[in-house]
């Protein structure tokens, strides 16, 4: 397991809960790609690029929560690839609706920076992400 990759992701979930978003920024790639699980089901988009893609994104989150957070559980590291399995729980804007259900996070690291994430509501699928990744040679 790369120590460094899951210290970095350690650190973007950190700034995540946060809600520092400049401080996940500095952690990330300028390439940044942030696939989100409820994007298309919010009326946002499936995919944000870049630094401004991933502001627009967290905007977006700013609307819909009064509070969101991820707990991990588990960290498995495979060459540029963390998945991260854990818990996410919130409270809804509007409706005041709390969720706390399994939740999962795939990363990819390059140079020391997070290139891509992308969060998913079944840790199944969050698997299955990571073995396609590896599978192409992009968990590497």
């Amino acid at each position: 397991m790369s120590q460094e990759n899951v210290n970095l992701i350690r650190d973007c979930i950190a700034a995540f809960n946060a809600g520092d978003v400049e401080q996940m920024l500095a952690l990330s790639d300028p390439e940044l790609e942030w696939r989100p699980a409820f994007g298309g089901a919010t009326g946002g988009a499936t995919a944000y690029h870049g630094f401004a893609g991933f502001r627009e994104y967290w905007c977006g989150t700013q609307e819909i929560w009064d509070r969101f957070h991820f707990e991990p559980e588990q960290f498995m590291d495979d060459g540029n690839s963390v998945l991260v399995v854990g818990r996410g729980s919130g409270r809804a804007k509007g409706s005041g609706v709390d969720i706390d259900q399994p939740f999962a996070m795939l990363f990819r690291v390059r140079s020391g920076k997070v290139l891509f994430g992308q969060t998913f509501v079944e840790p199944e699928q969050a698997h299955a992400a990571a073995n396609a990744l590896k599978a192409v040679g992009l968990g590497e």
